[in-house]
């Protein structure tokens, strides 16, 4: 072979010619947005705005891109900003009977790339998808430029809260008996989820450095069922796990949303508290910069600054 023929062999290889067929996102019919097969499902996503970072949006367990619907515009008027379907949730197919959060997160990274949605990006993870996109950051670490956590899930919450509880007593408050016993438990849910190795696997994650990140904690219980006592165990449980995330960056803020239940992102909690955090974490991103002072962000804000 000349040495034409190899840099001509050469390029079809580097070009991937005759193999696999650049992939090409569908567009769905009635619908803002877009599908795209990864591993073998298909998978829906939209996206408005523009600019970079790219924020990316994972809703809570059994969640899908309708729950942002409230703080999604306030974000698209500043960069791109993108939500999605998990697996069987939304519009997105079913993947299997069983799964863990480390294939979510491997999902996740196949649809960015798929869609040709480039880094960088910064994510934010309400509930269970904060376990999600921490371990997206932590395996991906130089895709992330910051991360926003809105009441996230903690990997080592059950054990802590069941720690917290103590042994059964008698003449205790009933309540305090099923949250043990809820605690140990595998609850069904939508996505067909391995819980207990999803959890597992996200206490692996590592620390994030300098990364950008604001932890948002609800402020408000709402299970009048819990008594005065039991509420402020779980409070003070709930608060201490919150600020360990925060810990995991030295450049974070850790704020709570005293007017929020679980649901901070709906129009039912403070979705504007949701909107002001993640723009700070942008522009931080952008600049390469420290996060501003806490009091200044969410002064004038119903919020209560913990750290940063």
């Amino acid at each position: 072979m000349t040495f034409r023929g190899a840099l001509v062999a050469l390029v079809c290889i580097c070009a991937g010619c005759g193999g696999a067929k650049a992939v090409k996102p569908q567009k769905v019919a009635g619908e803002p947005g877009y599908w795209v097969r990864v591993h073998g499902h298909r998978m829906y996503y939209e996206c408005t705005g523009s600019g970079s970072p790219t924020i990316v949006l994972e809703a809570g367990l059994g969640g899908d891109h309708r729950n942002w619907v409230a703080v999604g515009p306030g974000l698209a008027r500043v960069t791109r900003t993108c939500a999605y379907d998990r697996a069987g949730l939304g519009f997105s197919a079913a993947a299997g009977p069983s799964r863990t959060g480390r294939e979510e997160v491997a999902d996740l990274q196949t649809l960015l790339a798929d869609a040709h949605i480039p880094p960088p990006y910064v994510l934010v993870g309400h509930s269970y998808g904060g376990l999600l996109v921490h371990e997206f950051a932590s395996a991906h670490r130089r895709d992330v430029a910051g991360l926003v956590l809105v009441d996230s899930s903690h990997p080592r919450q059950a054990q802590r809260f069941l720690a917290a509880l103590g042994p059964p007593r008698t003449g205790e408050n009933p309540v305090r008996g099923q949250l043990r016993a809820f605690l140990r438990s595998e609850p069904p849910n939508n996505e067909h989820l391995d819980l207990k190795s999803s959890f597992a696997e996200a206490a692996s994650a590592g620390r994030l450095d300098d990364l950008p990140l604001i932890v948002i904690t609800a402020g408000r219980e709402n299970d009048p069922r819990l008594g005065l006592n039991l509420k402020r165990l779980l409070d003070r449980t709930w608060l201490s796990l919150q600020s360990e995330l925060a810990r995991l960056s030295t450049n974070s803020i850790h704020v709570i949303a005293n007017l929020s239940h679980h649901d901070v992102i709906s129009f039912a909690g403070q979705p504007g508290l949701v909107v002001k955090a993640v723009r700070a974490v942008l522009e931080a991103a952008r600049t390469h910069g420290r996060l501003p002072r806490c009091r200044t962000l969410f002064r004038g804000s119903a919020a209560t600054c913990v750290s940063g």
